[in-house]
């Protein structure tokens, strides 16, 4: 009797092949774990950490130059980065999850093995990728010359740092080393999954819009060093954590967010870079939300309704071009307008409760204030050429 030759069955297998110049990647349902790196020639290479290539454990390059990518993935854990540079996407993993270590999904050794002397991913076309059940993970780091459509699928954790997880920017090669811009030319699509889900976007700039359909969990989305040419729409109907800093928008931003209590920040006070955006709307739901507008430039209007709950809603030093609405809906909320700017009218009505109202160092065309049922409190020494125009507040002393 003879032994046969160990094996080794690797983590999962992923099936490439192009078909003209759009790449197509198939993963399967065990968790598969890939890096997509520009060669040279315009052409693709497709690595696998712990998991095989077309059956292979070596990298698949294409033979021609690749214009678009589009990838599918069955259920498991799946890892899918389009870079040539393993220290960026280490970097951005840790950014997007929040927490943790560092870790690339194959060595640098390994990219520029095949790279042919390329040090950047740089691909003409559109990246579509849908992923699977499970807790999925996709980074970019890189140029994409089109649009970028990614559907994270079902996760299963319930927190962001253990669902799905998306990013893109962070265009670095070592530490200490230059950062540069990754690009989107086109528009970029997110769709989350039932449960949670942590979006990055880190020194990026996207050509068209940007949209985000998130799950039902706690999700994140961070926005820093970033450039949208066009607006920002997100819709999170469970509970979000936004933070939106040295960034700029040139459209509206509206975020419809659930009732799980929220947390939104618009330029954050650490900010190096003054932000920027065309207009702003948020929507919350029922649960105990934050709200901060910060020192920004916004050049057309600003609206902020919250529901029922403890809703605490700030305007910090912003500039506006335009009109600024707030509405808090039932609960005890407090409400300040410090060091703001508003070119148009400033309307805050408050819900049924006991609610705080500040409104100082702030100039504005013409002031509106209704208190709503309840007990409030009211702090005014704020500016209006044209007055108060109306004024329904019950204020209490003592």
């Amino acid at each position: 009797m003879e032994p046969l030759e160990p094996r080794v069955v690797a983590a999962g297998d992923v099936v490439a092949r192009l078909v003209g110049t759009t790449l197509l990647l198939t993963g399967d349902a065990r968790a598969n774990e890939i890096n997509v790196a520009t060669v040279a020639g315009g052409r693709l290479a497709i690595l696998g950490n712990d998991t095989t290539i077309n059956g292979s454990a070596t990298p698949f390059v294409t033979t021609a130059p690749v214009r678009g990518i589009v990838a599918t993935f069955a259920g498991g854990d799946d890892v899918v980065a389009f870079s040539n540079t393993s220290y960026g996407v280490a970097r951005l993993r840790q950014y997007v999850a929040g927490s943790g270590s560092a870790r690339p999904v194959v060595p640098q050794e390994a990219i520029d093995a095949v790279a042919g002397g390329i040090t950047t991913f740089s691909l003409p076309g559109s990246i579509t990728l849908a992923a699977g059940a499970g807790d999925d993970t996709v980074l970019i780091v890189g140029d994409v010359g089109g649009s970028v459509a990614v559907n994270l699928g079902p996760a299963t954790g319930t927190q962001f740092s253990h669902g799905n997880l998306f990013g893109v920017g962070w265009n670095v090669r070592e530490l200490n080393g230059p950062l540069s811009d990754s690009h989107v030319g086109g528009s970029l699509s997110i769709t989350g999954g039932a449960h949670a889900d942590g979006i990055g976007m880190y020194a990026v700039a996207v050509g068209g819009s940007i949209g985000a359909a998130l799950g039902q969990g706690l999700n994140s989305v961070e926005m820093v060093f970033a450039k949208v040419r066009r607006g920002l729409a997100m819709t999170s109907p469970g509970g979000c954590g936004f933070q939106f800093s040295s960034s700029v928008v040139r459209g509206a931003v509206s975020l419809s967010l659930g009732d799980h209590g929220n947390d939104v920040y618009f330029a954050h006070r650490t900010s190096l870079v003054r932000a920027a955006v065309g207009s702003i709307a948020v929507t919350s739901g029922s649960g105990d939300d934050f709200v901060l507008v910060g020192d920004l430039d916004v050049h057309h209007g600003v609206q902020i309704v919250s529901g029922a709950g403890a809703d605490r809603i700030q305007l910090g030093g912003p500039v506006v071009g335009g009109s600024v609405t707030i509405a808090s809906g039932a609960g005890d909320d407090p409400v300040l307008v410090a060091g703001s700017r508003i070119g148009g009218t400033l309307t805050v009505a408050l819900g049924t409760g006991n609610d705080d109202l500040a409104v100082m160092s702030t100039r504005a065309l013409a002031i509106w204030l209704f208190g709503g049922p309840g007990v409030n409190t009211l702090a005014l020494n704020a500016v209006a050429p044209r007055g108060i125009r109306r004024y329904q507040f019950q204020e209490v002393t003592g």
